[in-house]
């Protein structure tokens, strides 16, 4: 069908996620470009936002998707977010046990979500990345994010991690700065069997993961 202009698509959502009726709603998807321009949580009432057991969210690739503030979210077990770019602020989510992000790539936005320690209860975290950066120094930039993502606070009670990287080759310097972080002993299962390896990297981490406490998934 035909968009309607842009401000009566944001009116129209808005009025939607308002209704009475989703009071008693446990599970939402939303899906749409709408959702770069409007902050789903601040426009769907408070009652709605507490009762809600599992969120997900998708729109294009890019489209930024802010959502402020999560405190309402008091229940919430289940978050994920597929195709956009989170501009969100910090994960006060005390319920949520599963975490799933299906993001271009991660920055520094992202990672300063999870500084604010309120996730006592995730248990299962999975993070997809479009592709791998290619820029000259992207493994000290771009892994040093992911590892400080990982020596979160809030990732304490963390059991299984899931990495996929779609695109790309890793080397062995991004394997050790997962490998490596204190947050992999405590976990009971790795799945890396997504992540595109070099050769070198492919056969470090195999010898690195038979160190290793935790059940790590590798490909092949």
């Amino acid at each position: 069908h035909r968009e309607q202009p842009e401000v009566e698509n944001t009116a129209l959502y808005r009025g939607l996620l308002s209704l009475p009726a989703l009071a008693c709603v446990r599970a939402l998807e939303l899906d749409g470009a709408w959702l770069q321009r409007l902050d789903p949580c601040a426009a769907i009432p408070a009652e709605t936002l507490a009762g809600l057991r599992s969120l997900a969210l998708s729109c294009g690739p890019w489209m930024t998707v802010t959502i402020a503030d999560f405190s309402p979210l008091e229940r919430l077990q289940s978050l994920r977010m597929t195709g956009g770019w989170p501009a969100w602020g910090p994960l006060r989510l005390p319920a949520l046990r599963s975490l799933e992000l299906h993001v271009p790539f991660l920055d520094e936005k992202l990672v300063a979500a999870f500084a604010a320690p309120a996730l006592d209860r995730l248990e299962r975290l999975e993070l997809s990345f479009s592709s791998a950066p290619m820029s000259d120094g992207w493994v000290d930039d771009y892994a040093s994010l992911l590892r400080e993502l990982l020596d979160a606070e809030a990732l304490t009670g963390l059991r299984r991690l899931v990495l996929r990287v779609d695109d790309g080759r890793l080397d062995q310097r991004f394997a050790a700065m997962v490998l490596d972080a204190p947050l992999i002993r405590r976990l009971e299962d790795l799945d890396i069997a997504a992540c595109p390896w070099d050769e070198a990297a492919l056969a470090w981490v195999r010898e690195r993961s038979a160190e290793l406490p935790c059940q790590v998934q590798l490909k092949g």
